[in-house]
């Protein structure tokens, strides 16, 4: 992979600013950087997936019929999954910091 045009590396750091917060702003922006950043939003991607098949609390003892409305919930969250869950978000950006940080400063493999 070639190193990244400036326009891409101007767009990886609005990323990980708006993830990590201000601080992102002074990592350097590299392919290693890159990578460590699609790795880290597959695996928030693949939580949320995950998410969608879990049925949502029903705050007392669920019936039949709660089951079938959860089913149908399920169903059209699973075919929608257009967004990620703030859930798989924050545990992306406590897991993933410190590996982006250091894949900025050449260090992921």
């Amino acid at each position: 992979m070639n190193e990244l045009t400036e326009r891409e590396e101007k767009n990886l750091k609005i990323i990980l600013v708006h993830i990590f917060g201000s601080e992102a702003a002074n990592w350097p922006m590299n392919k290693d950087t890159l990578r460590a950043t699609g790795d880290m939003l597959e695996g928030s991607r693949r939580c949320s997936d995950a998410l969608d098949y879990v049925p949502r609390p029903a705050g007392f003892m669920p019936g039949v019929s709660y089951l079938r409305k959860q089913l149908e919930d399920l169903a059209r969250r699973a075919r929608q999954h257009d967004q990620l869950y703030e859930a798989c978000k924050r545990g992306a950006k406590i897991k993933w910091k410190s590996t982006v940080y250091n894949a900025a400063q050449g260090l992921y493999y």
